[in-house]
């Protein structure tokens, strides 16, 4: 199984330095650790944005008016018995500013806050959620064991 991911941003706003391997590293990881199809080649779009930006999809998609970290629309995963052939998982949204906050307020690098964002992400495009206690374990559990292999 080989899983495309591609990137939007703007360099100059947004640099990732090798941030990028670790991206398709953790790809990797999550392709290995869930039930995705392993005869299929999977695309995956992630978009940097501002706090704007964020808090426009955020409020249209899920009618929270305020700017989310991290935003998820997955596709394969709501129509997969509909639509036999997607290869399409969906799309991440990962808010730039907020991204440079929450690593400065929880005390760890950049980089570990972005690689948290996406991978949480990531699982969100699968069907993981976190709305009850036994969710929150298996899907945060998942989570940490993929960035538990991850080199910061």
């Amino acid at each position: 199984m080989i899983c495309q991911l591609n990137i939007f941003f703007d360099e100059k706003k947004y640099p990732l330095t090798e941030l990028k391997v670790k991206l398709n590293k953790i790809t990797r990881l999550v392709e290995k650790n869930t039930e995705l199809d392993e005869n299929k080649n999977w695309v995956l779009d992630l978009f940097l944005i501002n706090e704007k930006e964020s808090q426009k999809l955020n409020k249209q998609y899920r009618q929270k008016d305020y700017p989310a970290d991290v935003l998820a629309f997955p596709f394969y995963y709501l129509y997969q018995k509909e639509l036999n052939n997607c290869n399409e998982l969906g799309d991440i949204f990962i808010c730039y500013p907020i991204t440079q906050k929450q690593a400065q307020e929880y005390q760890h690098s950049f980089d570990y806050e972005f690689c948290f964002l996406f991978t949480h992400g990531m699982l969100h495009l699968l069907g993981y959620d976190h709305e009850t206690p036994k969710e929150k374990k298996i899907m945060f559990d998942l989570q940490d064991l993929i960035l538990d292999k991850i080199d910061f």
